[in-house]
């Protein structure tokens, strides 16, 4: 028989693994449980967890082996935090990234990493998400482009990395994330990042600040976006958000930017499409696009931009040209470098304009262009009339073609061309910013503009004065062929010049003369002298006569001056009344102050008048200084000398501020002349004129004025000088003097007479009217003397009034001579002289010279003597000698003489006995006193007794 303790030994071994199996599981719930609690803590109250220094020295050792030997990971310290959902999360403190040589390349205060948990129950560390926060960045961007990374305060390590080529750029954040460490990471971000960049190559300094960095991946795909705000030191940052996408299964790549208030100069370093913007000051919004495409090239910049109210300024030595903003659409091909402008909308106060074209980069230097050739096509071209415009000047179209030197600053225009309909306008010209300023040389055509819309052209603020020229006194019309160049040199004032061809236009001469009207000519403004030639025009004068005007020229020698300064050569061809009558326009009245109307003449004038003066707004007569030089042809006046007639074919006419006077040869009524009229101008010859000049001197030129002398007195032809004084409301009053050259003289009644070659002296004084006066009368010739006046009517010689009277030797006396009527010999009334027949000629030339002077008498010995009495003229002719000669020519001249005793002769038959006793004792007493030399008689016994004998019938006509 068994033991029962034998028989249960295998079932309490049984048991006691059971129980011991069950303790063990209980002790492993127990720890798991406790595990799961702590765990669930951690979940629930995210509290971190410092990792040993033994764990945190395997994950470093496991991560660098992950880099794979490309960088080193050195890790400060870590900590475990089970974020919600329970994913595990390591949080890293001054983590250090080196170069596998030791160089540090990166410090990022904060990591956190979110691990996978498959990976880590699998007992792998394999990050899922990296959070950065805090980073400080500084980049030095090298003179070729580069990048030289150097991060946080670590040292002076770098790494260079070549961001100058997109396509290297992607390559690189693909060869990154590809490492085993990073292969499986989706995202990652960092907040709050500064970045300080140094560019060599823009020599400046950015600040970024508030930096926002995520990237992510999948697995056809790289992510990423970045947002900063960026600005110089001190200034007010503008904000950058930048996009890019890059394809894991080839070089194919995305690239964007967006940019709001950015300033031109710090957007144009960053592409060489924008580089024409670093001469804006101005800020930039708006977007870029750009990639790689799927063989490696980079793609197209694309580029939305709209600038800001700003100014063009290239250097801060320029003043800026403001400008109200503008809106570009570019396309950039980095291949060609070509930029092609899509849409160009500019707006300032002086210009609108709309522009698409392209431009050509050229002459790069650190990766940005230093030349730009630029071909724009321009529209809906308008000026602005609140700026610096006059009122709006539109074009619909045109085109530029320019040359562009960013530096330094230089515009070479090759052409510019804007049209509006028929017009077009050409300009050429060069722009430079110097150090001093700007220095602009402008040239520009127009074909065709009216002068309304040239000004409209022109900016009021450049150049006022001579804006202001224009304004007042260009022509108004149609302008062709204008050339206008403009001159901009750093302090001085700029110049302008201008040069047009005008037709159908009115110019303006003179504010206050009529306007020339249909004319044609140029003008131009050169240095600031204006000069303006009308060749061709026509004037209105007041009178309603055409003037017509050629070859004119008005220059103003300086325009700046005020005021300015005015010289006019006008060339008028006129009806006479019609240029004097321009004359008479205000401000002279040159005529009206003279008392004369326009109208004194008709004809035809051809007339150069020079005209001086300053141009104020009220130009008085003193103020201007003229000469005018004409020529009068088919001249008819009969208002300069009233009652007369003055013709001619052809006269000058010159006149200044002092007078007027007309000269020249014509007709004064009948007789020839060789003279001129002057008038003088002023208040004090007012209705005053003069005639002045030499006449012909002719038997029909006496009859013509009604100096009546007796009949056969003047043969030949002379000259003679004669003034007229014009008074006005007054008869003219005359001189006259001749030197009786060519005249042949003869007064028979004193037996007197000249040859035509002997000279002497006549003069002549009175008043011209319906009978002229002769008030003076003065002679001299050979053998005669004499003062006196005549008397004439308007039938003619009335009397001659000699108060003194010398014949010869002979006679010296006051005698009258009386006329008897038309062919009658006048009588003589003696009233007081001197008488010796003994030298008396009677017979020949009283005075002797010039030959001929015997013609008178004998003509007069054959006309019968109407005065005297039979008997006695027989006795004269029958008389032989000299003797009978002077006894015949002293009874002609004086009658009967009395006997010295007074008494009469005798009518009781014995009257011819009588007479022939007297006249013979005469006769006998004159041989007598001959021949004994003392020349005795009744004429030469004692001077007392013939004197008495003469006084006796004194005022007595015999």
């Amino acid at each position: 028989m068994t033991e029962p303790g034998e028989n249960q030994t295998p079932r309490k071994r049984q048991a006691e693994r059971t129980r011991r199996r069950l303790g063990i599981w209980l002790i492993l719930g127990l720890a798991v449980c406790s595990l799961a609690l702590g765990v669930a803590g951690l979940a629930l109250t995210h509290l971190p967890v410092p990792v040993p220094h033994a764990l945190l020295s395997r994950i470093e050792a496991r991560a660098n082996a992950a880099l794979a030997g490309r960088m080193r990971v050195h890790l400060g310290s870590a900590a475990l935090v089970i974020e919600a959902g329970f994913a595990p999360e390591v949080r890293l403190a001054m983590v250090q990234i080196a170069q596998p040589s030791g160089l540090p390349l990166a410090v990022f205060p904060e990591v956190r990493t979110r691990l996978r948990p498959e990976a880590l129950l699998q007992g792998r560390i394999l990050p899922q998400r990296l959070q950065i926060g805090g980073a400080s960045v500084a980049l030095y961007r090298a003179a070729d482009g580069r990048i030289d990374l150097d991060l946080g305060d670590a040292g002076a390590g770098a790494i260079k990395l070549d961001l100058t080529d997109p396509l290297k750029v992607s390559d690189s954040i693909e060869a990154l994330f590809a490492t085993p460490a990073l292969r499986g990471v989706a995202e990652v971000s960092a907040e709050d990042l500064h970045i300080r960049i140094v560019d060599e190559r823009a020599e400046r300094i950015w600040e970024v600040s508030e930096g926002r960095f995520r990237l992510s991946q999948s697995a056809e795909a790289i992510a990423l976006t970045l947002g900063f705000d960026v600005g110089e030191q001190d200034a007010l940052p503008a904000q950058v958000a930048l996009t890019a996408s890059t394809s894991k299964r080839g070089p194919a790549a995305e690239f964007g930017a967006a940019v709001t208030g950015m300033p031109a100069a710090d957007l144009a370093v960053q592409s060489p499409a924008l580089a024409v913007l670093r001469t804006l000051d101005a800020p930039i919004s708006g977007t870029l696009r750009s990639g790689i495409t799927e063989d490696g090239t980079l793609r197209r910049l694309d580029a939305s931009l709209h600038i800001g109210p700003g100014a063009l300024r290239p250097s801060e030595a320029v003043k800026p040209v403001p400008f109200d903003g503008a809106d570009l659409k570019l396309a950039y091909r980095p291949r060609s470098g070509v930029v092609e402008i899509t849409r160009l909308d500019l707006q300032s106060r002086a210009l609108r304009l709309a522009a698409t074209g392209q431009v050509r980069l050229r002459d790069f230097e650190k990766g940005l262009p230093r030349e730009a050739l630029a071909q724009v096509q321009l529209s809906d071209i308008a000026s602005d009339p609140e700026g610096l415009f006059e009122k709006p000047a539109r074009f619909s179209q045109g085109a530029l073609d320019l040359r562009l030197r960013l530096d330094p600053f230089r515009v070479d225009l090759g052409q510019v061309q804007l049209v509006e309909g028929t017009r077009r306008i050409s300009a050429t010209g060069q722009v430079l910013a110097g150090p001093a300023g700007w220095r602009v040389a402008m040239d520009a055509a127009v074909g065709e503009i009216n002068s309304a819309d040239l000004l409209a052209l022109w900016p009021k603020s450049l150049v006022p004065p001579t804006r202001e020229w224009l304004a007042e006194n260009v022509a108004t019309g149609e302008l062709r062929n204008v050339r206008t160049a403009l001159r901009l040199v750093p302090k001085q004032p700029p110049r302008v010049e201008l040069g047009y061809e005008f037709r159908g236009a009115e110019v303006k001469v003179l504010r206050t003369l009529p306007p020339v009207r249909e004319g044609r000519g140029f003008a131009g403004i050169t240095e600031n002298k204006h000069t303006l030639m009308v060749e061709e025009g026509t004037l209105r004068a007041p009178s309603g006569g055409q003037i017509e005007v050629a070859d004119s020229v008005m220059t103003v020698p300086d325009i700046r001056e005020k005021p300015a300064r005015a010289e006019v050569k006008l060339v008028t061809r006129a009806p006479i009344p019609a240029a004097l009558a321009l004359l008479d326009e205000e401000p002279f009245h040159f005529m009206s102050k003279a008392g004369q109307g326009t109208d004194i003449a008709t004809g035809w004038a051809e007339a150069r008048t020079r005209l001086r003066f300053q141009m104020k707004k009220r130009i008085l007569t003193e103020d201007v200084d003229f000469e005018v030089a004409a020529r009068l042809t088919d001249v008819v006046s009969d208002r300069i000398v009233p009652g007369h007639k003055i013709t001619a074919p052809r006269l000058t006419l010159t006149a200044d501020r002092a007078g007027m006077v007309i000269s020249g040869a014509g007709l004064f009524d009948i007789v020839p002349f060789q003279g001129r009229w002057a008038q003088r101008f002023g208040p004090e010859a007012r209705g005053i004129s003069r005639v002045d000049g030499f006449v012909e001197v002719t038997p029909a030129a006496l009859d013509h004025f009604r100096i009546a002398l007796p009949k056969g007195a003047v043969r030949g032809e002379g000259w003679g000088s004669l003034v007229i004084d014009l008074h006005k409301g007054q008869p003219p009053a005359y001189r006259f003097a001749s030197d009786l050259k060519g005249l042949v003289l003869s007064v028979p009644e004193v037996g007197w007479s000249k040859g035509a070659p002997a000279a002497g002296r006549i003069e002549l004084a009175g008043h011209l009217g319906p009978v002229a006066t002769v008030d003076s009368l003065k002679a001299t010739a050979p053998g005669l003397s004499a003062e006196g006046r005549l008397q004439l009517s308007d039938k003619g010689f009335e009397k001659a009034i000699f108060g003194k009277l010398s014949i010869g030797s002979w006679f010296d006396g006051a005698v009258d001579l009386v006329s008897r009527g038309k062919g009658r010999v006048p009588d003589v009334v003696v009233h007081s002289g001197r008488l010796d027949l003994r030298t008396a000629r009677f017979g020949g030339a009283s005075g002797g010279a010039g030959g001929g002077g015997g013609g008178a008498p004998a003509k007069g010995r054959r006309q019968p003597d109407r005065g005297a009495a039979g008997p006695a003229d027989g006795l004269g002719r029958d008389r032989a000698g000299a003797d009978g000669g002077a006894v015949h020519h002293a009874r002609r001249l004086f009658g009967r003489f009395p006997r010295q005793d007074q008494r009469r002769p005798r009518s009781d038959g014995r009257g011819r006995s009588g007479a022939k006793r007297a006249c013979g004792g005469a006769d006998h007493r004159a041989r007598r006193g001959r021949g004994a030399g003392g020349g005795g008689g009744v004429f030469q016994g004692p001077r007392r007794h013939a004197r008495s004998d003469v006084d006796a019938g004194r005022d007595e006509k015999l």
